[in-house]
């Protein structure tokens, strides 16, 4: 029975890994690359987002009404507060006919009050990693899939640990540790097992908190605090 149930499980993981892994490599890896995006874009438009200190920084009123003299028609919505001295003011706006999904934006000297230039938060090389980590560029169905992935991949880790699961606790080899010099399918068994049920908690902390940005998941968490009465409708928007 025991020796069924563990077999069930093998095909279960088997299975869930064949389906999932393809799309979560793509989602991990535009993810890690998300991860270091405003170091790479201060890098990449270094003109824009720095500035050279010179004397005091000027009111960020007045460096938002720069931004309104330079453009009459949009209107400044938010101004994150970078901890940099030398980084230029990120003043968001709304601007007709942006695209969406966009988030335009003014860059500002704060030591001038002076535009610098005009263009999006993000720049458009990481507005397409995002679009693709969220979506794979294929819309509202692209968001579905990454979403089942992401669910699997939860399926995916409770069966490897599973199967990962000793008998006797005070194995070091091939529990804790790979055995290294065994034969490569072993390695890489070893390999995989061990650094799969080390690394599990960690993955499933970041493939849950991921489905709070999905469709389905969201919209029922949502649905869910709403109701409940627990979080503003503001805050969850």
């Amino acid at each position: 029975m025991a020796e069924s149930f563990f077999r069930r499980v093998w095909r279960w993981h088997f299975w869930a890994g064949l389906v999932a892994c393809p799309v979560l490599l793509v989602v991990a890896r535009t993810g890690a690359l998300y991860t270091f995006r405003e170091e790479i874009e201060d890098w990449q438009q270094a003109d824009v987002r720095y500035g050279e200190p010179v004397g005091e920084r000027k009111p960020l009123s007045e460096q938002i009404a720069a931004v309104k003299a330079a453009h009459p028609d949009w209107t400044p919505t938010r101004v994150p507060l970078a901890a940099d001295p030398r980084k230029s003011t990120v003043v968001q706006v709304e601007r007709p006919g942006a695209e969406k999904g966009s988030l335009p934006a003014v860059f500002v000297n704060p030591y001038t009050a002076t535009v610098m230039a005009d263009g999006d938060v993000r720049s458009p090389f990481f507005s397409a990693v995002l679009k693709l980590h969220r979506s794979l560029f294929a819309g509202t169905f692209g968001r579905v899939v990454v979403e089942l992935t992401t669910a699997w991949t939860l399926v995916l880790l409770g069966s490897g640990v599973y199967l990962w699961w000793p008998k006797r606790w005070d194995r070091v080899w091939g529990v804790w540790l790979p055995r290294l010099r065994s034969r490569p399918y072993g390695v890489l068994r070893d390999l995989h097992t061990v650094g799969g049920a080390v690394l599990a908690p960690v993955i499933a902390l970041i493939a849950f908190t991921g489905l709070f940005f999905t469709v389905v998941w969201l919209w029922s968490f949502n649905g869910v605090s709403h109701g409940a009465g627990n979080i503003p409708r503001d805050l969850t928007a």
